[in-house]
């Protein structure tokens, strides 16, 4: 059935959200709720999570088609971009390169008024060592697959710099060049270069490749022969990372890259059997208080890439199921003014919530559960899949928490029908 919202009924809807505290304190009022314009009153209800818990995941994902590509190191991860450039046979055998370079475009960084610029080397990739992603196998004998003895050319990788870097390559990395270049012989850049750093404490974001973005800049290797210079974009990146966020006892952690998911179980038809029957849930949110202090947030994408989802598997099961496909989460990217918590974003995905919890009261294998997640798109309309473009972790306050405010909570809006008079 549809619901029709009058202007009383949103003031009062926004007041149900506002002042969670007074739950179960009823807005009496005659509205078109229902279509037969019955008389009623609407209720809000906060469930704080009876359960909550958080789990890794320990396979790597895949970053071959993030959009950004990662360099340095900060808050438990390092990470170094690897490239092949393929895309010879548009220039003659005859060409003779004077000189080459690697040119990268920064993005932005993961930083501190503190951090210091640093070294960073391009070396080989041995050539049997054949990858198109990050996740493939010969990534598990990193870094004995890397020649560290034929550094090729490096640059200076600085915090303040917001433009392009350039790594102009020695004599062995143009002799690597002319070799790849030469397509008489056959033998291309299979296995690709990666880019090394000995010590750096800040997290350089650069532009990766990107097909569907035209205008961005890609990754290039630039060849100068006499007073031309070609420029050649890379086939191949991703980059290659490891690491684990810092924990503290006491809190559920939601992260991107080293991937944990938070669940969170709420007592959903425990409160559908404690009302009157004929009950329509109009609107839900979820909030969840966030330790900003032990928390690392990539303000750009971070919090715009956070969604639930609904659990398919049993809340103890170490092997945590949850429902990927596209229309089947909600999306969680909207700050409390103080910043202390996130919540559901209003109208659409408020909407997409009930229909969760709708779902839940319906199905008798129900797990009353949601998963809090980063993925890679912030559209319902997409797949839910986990995000490699940027970097993040959220510390959360788990249920036991000493102050009830720093609970997660579920809020649920619903509308009680007027008790028969006969």
């Amino acid at each position: 059935m549809r619901i029709k919202y009058s202007p009383l009924f949103k003031i009062l809807i926004l007041a149900s959200v506002i002042f969670i505290s007074c739950s179960e304190n009823p807005h009496q009022l005659i509205i078109n709720v229902l279509e037969d314009q019955s008389p009623g009153s609407v209720k809000d209800t906060t469930l704080y999570a009876m359960q909550d818990t958080s789990y890794s995941i320990t396979s790597k994902v895949s970053t071959r088609s993030s959009l950004r590509l990662l360099l340095g190191s900060a808050d438990g991860i390092q990470a170094r971009p690897i490239f092949r450039f393929t895309n010879f046979l548009s220039f003659p055998d005859s060409l003779t390169i004077d000189s080459a370079s690697i040119k990268l475009n920064a993005f932005k960084n993961i930083s501190s008024s503190e951090s210091l610029p640093f070294a960073a080397t391009v070396y080989p990739i041995d050539s049997s060592s054949v990858w198109s992603s990050n996740a493939d196998s010969v990534w598990n004998d990193y870094p004995n697959n890397i020649d560290m003895t034929k550094p090729l050319g490096e640059t200076e990788i600085s915090p303040s710099d917001t433009g392009e870097f350039i790594f102009h390559l020695n004599n062995d990395g143009l002799d690597y060049v002319r070799t790849w270049s030469d397509t008489a012989t056959n033998i291309e850049n299979n296995a690709g270069v990666i880019i090394e750093f000995e010590q750096a404490d800040f997290l350089q974001y650069l532009y990766a490749i990107t097909p569907s973005s035209p205008d961005l800049p890609d990754p290039e290797l630039l060849l100068y022969t006499g007073d031309t210079t070609y420029a050649i974009s890379a086939n191949f990146d991703a980059y290659i990372y490891e690491g684990e966020i810092p924990r503290i006892n006491g809190r559920d952690y939601v992260s991107s890259l080293i991937v944990h998911n938070a669940i969170y179980k709420f007592d959903i038809k425990n409160f559908a059997a404690n009302q009157p029957p004929g009950i329509s849930i109009v609107s839900a949110n979820i909030q969840i208080p966030i330790d900003l202090e032990n928390s690392l947030l990539d303000a750009d994408f971070g919090i715009n890439n956070q969604v639930t989802l609904r659990l398919q598997s049993v809340f103890e099961d170490s092997n945590v199921e949850v429902d990927s496909m596209a229309g089947l989460f909600t999306i969680v990217n909207s700050w409390a003014e103080d910043s202390s918590y996130v919540e559901v974003n209003a109208s659409s995905n408020r909407k997409l919530l009930v229909s969760m919890i709708k779902n839940e009261l319906n199905n008798t294998e129900s797990r009353e559960s949601f998963v809090l997640s980063f993925v890679n798109s912030a559209s319902s309309s997409s797949i839910a899949v986990n995000a490699v473009d940027f970097y993040s972790y959220l510390a959360y306050y788990k249920k036991d928490e000493q102050d009830s405010g720093k609970r997660a909570r579920l809020i649920i809006t619903y509308w009680v029908p007027a008790k028969s008079k006969l």
